[in-house]
C-alpha cells in the first residue's frame, strides 16, 4: 500500500501510481498515512478520493488557510481568514465533498440577510472560490462548487466618504475639547497625519522621527482592538508627516519616555465615542473619517497624487484617485473648500 514503518515509530507514505509518484510524508498514526495514499493516488489519476470529501468544511479550510501562510500577503491571509470566519455556523459541519452550488448559494445569502454589504459578499464569494479550487487540485472534491454560482444583491454599497472639512474639523474639535480634551487630542491626531486607528494604537515614541526642519511618523506596524499585532495593510511601512499644529502634543507624548513606549494614550472605540458623546456630535460619520480628512486636506493642500499614496500607505494609485474624485480636482471651489 505504500506506508512503512520507520524507526521513530511513525508512518512512511510513499504514493505511486503507475509510474507517477507523490509527495513522501510521514504521519503520527497509520490510518493518516493509509489516508494520504488514497488521496495522493486519486490525484495522480486525475480523480478525487471520497474518504477526503467526508472531511468538514471547517477542517478543510482552516488546512487551505495553514499553507498560505507566508505564501500570500499578510493582509490577503488576513481577508481569508476573516471570510473563513464568516462561513455561517450551520455549514461548518457538512463534508466538503457534500457542498453544492445551491449550498454556497444558500451561504451568500446568509451573508446578505446578515447586512453584510456588497462588496462584502464578493470578496467572500471570491475567497471561497478559491479555496474550493484549492480543494479540487488536491482530490477532495470532484469539481469546485462556485461554478454557476449568484452572488444575492443586497443595494448596500460602500460606506460614504464624508471628511470634515478644515472649517468643519475645528469646529468639532472645540466640541469635543469640552467634552474631554485627551479623547479630542486623539481624533485631532488621526485627522492630521492620515494612519488608521491600529496603525495609531501600535505607534511607539521610537517612531517619531525629529530633524531640524520637520517631525514625522514611521508607520511600521497595526494593532486591532483584540487582535495581535501585524504588518501594515500594505505590508510595508511608511514616512508620515506630522502638522505643525500637532508637534507641540506630540513632542509632550515622547518626553521622558522610553523608545519602546506606547505613543498614544490608551486608544478603545467604545470608550472614545463615549467620552466624545458620538452619535450626538459626530453628525453620523465614522471615526475612519479621520483618516479621508487627512488625505483630503493634503490633496487641497497641493500635495501631489504620488506623494499622498505614500504618506497614506495605499497600495494602488486607484485608491489614492478616489478622493481626487471625490474633491472634484478640475473645481477649483471644492478644493478651496476642502481646504478651508
Amino acid at each position: 500500500m505504500g506506508v512503512f514503518n520507520t524507526p521513530s515509530g511513525r508512518y512512511l507514505a510513499d504514493p505511486k501510481y503507475r509510474g507517477q509518484r507523490g509527495k513522501a510524508r510521514t504521519f503520527d498514526t497509520k490510518r493518516e498515512a493509509l489516508d494520504y495514499i488514497h488521496q495522493q493516488r486519486a490525484y495522480m489519476a486525475g480523480g478525487y478520493d471520497p474518504r477526503s470529501g467526508k472531511r468538514s468544511l471547517d477542517g478543510v479550510m482552516r488546512d487551505w488557510l495553514a499553507e498560505r501562510k507566508g505564501i500570500v500577503s499578510p493582509a490577503t491571509y488576513d481577508t481569508d481568514g476573516y471570510m473563513i470566519a464568516w462561513v455561517p455556523e450551520r455549514f461548518r459541519t457538512l463534508p466538503v465533498g457534500e457542498i453544492r452550488p445551491a449550498t454556497v448559494e444558500a451561504m451568500l445569502n446568509e451573508l446578505a440577510r446578515a447586512g453584510r454589504a456588497q462588496s462584502s459578499i464578493e470578496r467572500a464569494r471570491g475567497t471561497w472560490s478559491e479555496f474550493f479550487a484549492w480543494a479540487a487540485r488536491q482530490g477532495m472534491i470532484a469539481a469546485s462548487p462556485m461554478v454557476g454560482v449568484r452572488t444575492p444583491k443586497t443595494g448596500k454599497r460602500r460606506r460614504e466618504m464624508r471628511p470634515w472639512t478644515r472649517t468643519e474639523l475645528d469646529r468639532q474639535l472645540g466640541v469635543w475639547r469640552n467634552l474631554n480634551p485627551a479623547a479630542a487630542a486623539t481624533m485631532h491626531f488621526l485627522a492630521l497625519t492620515g494612519v488608521r486607528f491600529g496603525e495609531a494604537r501600535a505607534l511607539r515614541v521610537r517612531h517619531v522621527e525629529t530633524t531640524p526642519t520637520l517631525m514625522r511618523l514611521r508607520v511600521e506596524r497595526s494593532r486591532s482592538e483584540g487582535r495581535e499585532e501585524k504588518e501594515t495593510k500594505s505590508g510595508r511601512s511608511r514616512n508620515v508627516p506630522i502638522a505643525m499644529e500637532l508637534r507641540d502634543w506630540v513632542q509632550s507624548r515622547t518626553e521622558g519616555r522610553s523608545a519602546d513606549d506606547l505613543l498614544m494614550p490608551p486608544m478603545h472605540a467604545g470608550r472614545i465615542k463615549a467620552q466624545l458623546n458620538w452619535e450626538e456630535t459626530a453628525g453620523g460619520r465614522s471615526i475612519h473619517q479621520a483618516r479621508h480628512t487627512a488625505i483630503c486636506l493634503w490633496l487641497a493642500a497641493g500635495v501631489s497624487v504620488e506623494k499622498v499614496q505614500a504618506w497614506a500607505g495605499h497600495s494602488s494609485i486607484v485608491t489614492t484617485n478616489r478622493y481626487v474624485t471625490y474633491l472634484g480636482q478640475d473645481d477649483e471651489d471644492e478644493i478651496a473648500k476642502v481646504g478651508r
